[in-house]
């Protein structure tokens, strides 16, 4: 029986096709050609440019987080260095020169032929106590009045910051502004501003008492002009600006 069986296992054998040695072919790979769509960005670079024949990358340098810091930086200095040399440009005007702000001067001649624009600062320099200034409206700069006040500052020197329009200064102190203690100040819109008129005189009424004499605080110089600095502010703005634009 298991003669049997190994004659026909035997004959099944002879009847299979007989086999060579197993042959492998090789596999040729193909370059792929990459478009400028599949380029891939290393995270430090950017892809400006494939070559689709030969895959070769042309990588940009990413801005470090260094030169990043180095342009906010830059940035803020710029916008510091503009409001300074805006805030720089105006220009502040002492009140009554050398007199400052007292009786028996005549501030009508004083504001003659100047120019004050928006943002300008005028000066009053006077001892506390003895003065006060008090911006009001027309009808009281002619009879004198304080009843309608717009403003008082009693605390010297004072420093008033000038807006478009025209603005009305007396002094407070019974019978001052009768001596001659009254201003007027026309302000133009634009930063030339506009020469300034003086005003009517009105008649003057009878004091209710007579004008306090007084040691008038330290004199400041006369209307300083505007501040050296704003060119050489401006100038350094603008060297700024252009290595922004260069970075």
């Amino acid at each position: 029986m298991i003669n049997g069986e190994r004659k026909v296992q035997t004959k099944l054998r002879e009847k299979e096709p007989k086999r060579g040695p197993t042959t492998f072919s090789p596999v040729i790979l193909q370059p792929r050609r990459e478009t400028p769509a599949t380029c891939i960005a290393h995270p430090t670079t950017v892809v400006s440019k494939c070559n689709p024949v030969t895959r070769h990358r042309y990588l940009l340098p990413l801005p470090s987080s260094f030169h990043m810091a180095s342009r906010s930086a830059l940035i803020a200095l710029l916008v510091v260095l503009s409001c300074a040399a805006a805030v720089s440009a105006a220009t502040t005007f002492t009140v009554g020169d050398t007199s400052g702000w007292k009786t028996g001067v005549n501030y009508d001649n004083w504001v003659s032929g100047k120019t004050f624009a928006a943002g300008d600062q005028l000066l009053f320099n006077f001892a506390t106590g003895s003065h006060d200034v008090v911006e009001v409206d027309k009808s009281s700069y002619g009879s004198c009045s304080i009843s309608n006040a717009v403003n008082t500052i009693q605390t010297g020197p004072a420093t008033v910051t000038l807006t478009s329009g025209t603005h009305y200064y007396i002094c407070g102190i019974p019978g001052h502004c009768n001596a001659g203690m009254k201003l007027t100040v026309t302000v133009g819109s634009g930063s030339g501003g506009s020469p300034s008129s003086p005003s009517t005189p009105s008649t003057p009424g009878s004091p209710s008492s007579p004008p306090s004499s007084s040691t008038p605080a330290a004199p400041a110089p006369s209307a300083a002009s505007a501040s050296p600095a704003a060119p050489a502010l401006a100038m350094a703005a603008g060297v700024l600006l252009l290595k922004l634009a260069l970075f």
